[in-house]
């Protein structure tokens, strides 16, 4: 069980704990006695509360940056560079974590070579690669920052094709959850396998799509920008609270639109509605403009990582 917990200011009207002194997946119990004394200082009061704090893990979140599919062109160069410095874990940031790679082709189960180029990023050969197949790539990520055995796993499934199209990645400006409150902004990021098309033809055009169904991206309310922008901003409070959605972005030669295009999609899943807090005034009954109030919230939780 748990470990018996030194409390730094015990006296204190306020209970603060150092980070990281209570133990992931853990419940205590708290007991506070409070009294009050009048000008003589005799005891006139007092009242005894308990209570309990359950320590929750949050995992190691494992991400690979482009999103949850993308199609890349065996054309496009050598290598397939896979990115994971957008992995974190939440409950020590600035932990560094390790990194397992791993590629499987989906037809036949069988595994890849992958090449580690940096602490966060692997590649493969195209040479190795098969077009018209899909393949798995998984990342499992392990935090190296406490006692705890902690690690965050996710899959990105990447088609392949022989054809000359751009390289289509996505970024999210959100986390693992989005909050509905703020603006989303969806990135994409292309990188042109044949540089005489990109350039001479004028670059790249993309259209944004709403793959889940679940979103009209036609109705310019729900947006700040256009859905052949380069970026895809989402109006706060346009999306639902604790709903899921997926969004593609297609990306093609200009000079060759309506004949090859990339794709690449995301997962985007916001958060609930915050349930489970309580907010207190103290004291509850005074003077107007003349007493002194303490409002506070406490244990308010969305469920997920964000506040």
């Amino acid at each position: 069980g748990p470990s018996e917990v030194v409390i730094p200011q015990p006296t204190s009207a306020y209970l603060r704990l150092p980070a990281f002194v209570l133990d992931i997946n853990s419940t205590y119990q708290f007991s506070m006695h409070a009294s009050t004394k009048d000008s003589q200082g005799y005891a006139v009061g007092d009242t005894n509360v308990t209570f309990t704090v359950h320590i929750s893990d949050e995992p190691v979140r494992a991400v690979i940056s482009g999103g949850s599919e993308r199609l890349v062109s065996l054309s496009a160069g050598p290598n397939i560079t896979f990115e994971g410095g957008e992995s974190v874990d939440p409950a020590y940031i600035s932990s560094r974590l390790s990194f397992n790679w791993s590629l499987t082709n989906v037809a036949n189960g069988n595994p890849l070579p992958l090449r580690a180029i940096s602490s966060t990023a692997a590649l493969v050969s195209t040479d190795i690669l098969i077009a018209n197949q899909t393949y798995l790539l998984e990342l499992v990520t392990t935090s190296n920052a406490s006692r705890w055995d902690r690690s965050g796993r996710t899959q990105q499934i990447i088609r392949t094709t022989d054809a000359d199209i751009p390289f289509v990645s996505i970024r999210a400006s959100s986390g693992l959850y989005h909050n509905v409150q703020t603006k989303l902004s969806l990135s994409a990021v292309l990188r042109n396998g044949n540089a005489s098309k990109a350039g001479g033809g004028g670059g790249f055009g993309q259209q944004w799509l709403c793959t889940s169904a679940n979103f009209n991206l036609s109705d310019s309310r729900n947006l700040l920008s256009g859905t052949t922008a380069e970026n895809l901003v989402i109006r706060p409070n346009a999306l639902a609270s604790g709903s899921t959605y997926s969004f593609a972005v297609r990306a093609w030669y200009s000079a060759e639109e309506g004949y090859q295009h990339g794709e690449a999609s995301i997962v985007v899943k916001t958060n609930y509605p915050p349930v489970f807090g309580s907010c207190e005034s103290s004291p509850q009954i005074g003077i107007a403009m003349t007493t002194v109030y303490r409002l506070s919230c406490d244990g308010w939780t969305t469920g997920t990582s964000l506040p």
